[in-house]
């Protein structure tokens, strides 16, 4: 007489397991083609998150302020650029496909870094 042994062994069975998670979790984001999309999908209030918090770390670091902005900024960005010169686009490309709320907050950062600190990170970045 055999015995039919349907169980399953451990092993076996937390495979299944993790097959069944793996195929439940959700897809990742696709990452945008274009400035425009990649410049929509930026959160308005993560960048001020960014900016408040190095200001009050950094009070006196007007410099950190921007490198961790340009930071931030080319961390949402990174797109395949097949000409990045722009040369086909208007004067001001990319800022003008820039949303409002994130190009005032630019703004904003720049004029309190100061015209000084604004040249001095132009330049050496």
């Amino acid at each position: 007489m055999e015995i039919d042994d349907t169980r399953l062994s451990s092993k076996d069975s937390k495979k299944n397991g993790e097959k069944k998670k793996k195929k439940s979790e959700p897809a990742k984001p696709k990452p945008p083609k274009t400035i425009e999309e990649a410049l929509e999908a930026i959160d308005p209030s993560e960048l001020a998150n960014i900016i408040t918090t190095n200001k009050l770390r950094f009070s006196n670091a007007p410099l950190v302020w921007l490198k961790e902005v340009a930071s931030f900024l080319n961390s949402k960005t990174l797109i395949d650029i097949e000409e990045p010169t722009f040369s086909n686009y208007p004067r001001d490309y990319p800022l003008c496909v820039m949303p409002a709320p994130i190009r005032g907050q630019l703004k904003n950062v720049l004029n309190e870094a100061g015209k000084a600190n604004t040249q001095l990170f132009f330049d050496v970045t």
